[in-house]
């Protein structure tokens, strides 16, 4: 599976283990430097903070071995 492919499938294995109320989508995040990360944001209505997931960490665990099952596993 490729990066772009791996992605999409995080992002859906995500939401089906999230509440409903808590909406994610995928977005390129500017970090220093000029640099750019894309990552899972979580967000709801009426709050002004949102979690963010950085993605490329989760794909480097995969190509190494960890399910995409224990990735998106509730702690």
């Amino acid at each position: 599976m490729d990066y772009q492919s791996f992605k999409m499938k995080l992002v859906e294995m995500v939401q089906k283990e999230i509440s409903e109320s808590v909406e994610i989508s995928l977005e390129r995040i500017p970090k220093n430097n000029g640099i750019y990360m894309e990552g899972i944001v979580f967000s709801r209505r009426g709050e002004n903070t949102s979690p963010v997931i950085y993605v490329e960490e989760y794909y480097q665990y995969w190509k190494k071995g960890v399910s995409m099952e224990k990735l998106v596993e509730k702690r």
